[in-house]
Parts: C-alpha cells; sequence; structure tokens
C-alpha cells in the first residue's frame, strides 16, 4: 500500500486544482462526506477515469534496492540511452514549448521544441551511453542487427521520396 501513496497524493494535488481524474465507484455513497480524502480506510470506494492512465502512471517507489549489485551488472544494448533520453526530451520539450508558442502568439514556431528536444536528447544519450561503454555495460550490436537497421533506414527514405513526389505531383498538376 504504500507505494500507492505517491500516485494517490498526486491525485489529490490534481483535484485540487480542478482536473477530476478520479470518480466514485457505482455503489457506494461518497466517502468525503466527513472532509477526509479518498486516502481513508475505504480506497476500494474510488475507481479512476480512464484519463489517469494517461495522465499520471503509477509509481512505484522501492523502499530498499536489493537488487544493487545486479543493477551494476546490468548491460544495455547500443543505442538504448540515446533513444530513451531523446524520448525523454523530446516529451518534456515539446509539453514546454507548445503552450509557450501559443502564449506568445507565434504557433508557426510549434516545431521548434521537438528539434531542440532531439538534439539535446541525443547529447545526453551519448554521453551516458559513452559513460557505460568505458565501464563494458554497453553490448555492440551484431551484424544481422546492423544490416535489419540499414535496410530499415534505406526503407524510410524510399518512403520519404516517394511521399515526396506525390506531394510535388499534387502540387504541380
Amino acid at each position: 500500500m504504500w507505494y500507492r501513496l505517491p500516485y494517490q497524493a498526486s491525485c489529490i494535488c490534481l483535484k485540487a486544482i480542478g482536473l477530476n481524474i478520479f470518480e466514485e465507484a457505482p455503489g457506494y455513497p461518497p466517502s468525503r462526506t466527513n472532509g477526509s480524502s479518498f486516502l481513508s480506510s475505504r480506497p476500494h470506494a474510488w475507481h479512476f477515469s480512464p484519463i489517469t492512465v494517461i495522465v499520471l502512471p503509477r509509481i512505484n517507489i522501492p523502499v530498499a534496492n536489493r537488487n544493487h549489485m545486479k543493477e551494476k551488472s546490468r548491460k544495455y544494448p547500443e543505442g538504448h540511452f540515446v533513444g530513451m533520453w531523446m524520448g525523454i526530451c523530446i516529451a518534456v520539450l515539446t509539453g514546454v514549448w507548445i503552450p509557450l508558442s501559443f502564449a506568445l502568439d507565434t504557433p508557426g514556431l510549434i516545431g521548434i521544441g521537438p528539434a531542440i528536444g532531439v538534439s539535446i536528447g541525443v547529447a545526453i544519450g551519448v554521453s551516458v551511453e559513452e559513460k557505460y561503454k568505458k565501464e563494458g555495460r554497453i553490448i555492440p550490436r551484431t551484424k544481422s542487427q546492423k544490416k535489419k537497421q540499414s535496410n530499415a533506414v534505406l526503407a524510410g527514405i524510399a518512403v520519404l521520396v516517394i511521399a515526396f513526389a506525390i506531394l510535388l505531383l499534387m502540387f504541380l498538376l
């Protein structure tokens, strides 16, 4: 039950600012009549609306890391940290830049946030990956994986060229 506390506390904070992401389960009377929150002794009286899954994933915080030695010896495939940090930075900077561009009344600059996120994410990911590579914790790609990756890149370029040709034909004819 201790691992749900940050999740439930964040739900309470969102409820306080006006976002109702949880609702009472059918068949139960309201349990907040005495002023208590849903962290009371009846947590089963609440179920979360579907938006909760999108807004707040469940947060599990371990009390003690018993697998500390296992984590120190874990190996990662090449490109793992680059992709992870690129995704994190794209999400964060897109979430910051889109409201900022609308607030500054320049919606034409929406694309700058993801672009900056890609560059910062790649820089962080490469540095983290270099650190792990020095420690010997990066698994290099095999020849078959490299061939699959190059084929996927060529297929992507081919799709891009075909889409660009179709776009040109639509505007020229």
